[in-house]
Formats: C-alpha cells, structure tokens, sequence
C-alpha cells in the first residue's frame, strides 16, 4: 500500500511538472508574441516620428513660401496703390485740360 501511494505521488508530481512546462511554454509563446508586437510597434513609431519631421521640414517651408508671397503680395499692392494714385492725378489733369479747352 505504501508503494501504490509513493506511485501515486510520483504521479501527480509528474502530473505538476507536465502542467508546470506547459504553461512555460505558453507563457513563452506570449512572450514571443508581445516581443514582436512590440518591435512592430516600435518600427511604427519610428516611421509616424520621421514622417512627422518630414512634414514639419514641409510646414517651414511652405511658411518661407508664404513669407516671400506676403512680401511680393505687399510690394503689388504698394505699385497698385502708386498707378491708381498717378491715374486718379491724370484724370483730373485731363478734367482740368478739357475744361480749358471747352
């Protein structure tokens, strides 16, 4: 009887350690699993950080761009503003002139 419970033992023993490397394997499976997950991640974030840099660069230079276009934009306005007044001068010269002549 001693020698069917010390088999029994052995048994439920062999039975634990049988669970026991199942559930390393398991656990060692997700480890791999979240490994990967987690380098994908990584490589993600990299890209979405060099993708942003990029846009960043392009957002600088469309400020430049819109700088320049600001400055020109202003220059424009300044030579309208000149020939309106020079027009608006020769009109009344004109208004002037015909009002002589009549």
């Amino acid at each position: 009887m001693a020698e069917n419970k010390t088999a029994q033992k052995e048994e439920e023993i062999t039975k634990i350690f049988q669970d026991v490397r199942g559930e390393v394997t398991t656990i060692k499976q997700e480890k791999t699993d979240i490994e990967g997950n987690l380098d994908k991640i990584k490589t993600d974030l990299k890209n979405i950080q060099l993708k942003e840099l990029e846009l960043r660069d392009l957002i600088a230079e469309f400020a430049n761009k819109e700088g320049r276009l600001n400055a020109k934009r202003i220059g424009v306005e300044k030579k309208l503003d000149s020939i309106n007044s020079k027009l608006e001068k020769l009109s009344k010269i004109q208004k002037d002139l015909s009002e002589v002549w009549a």
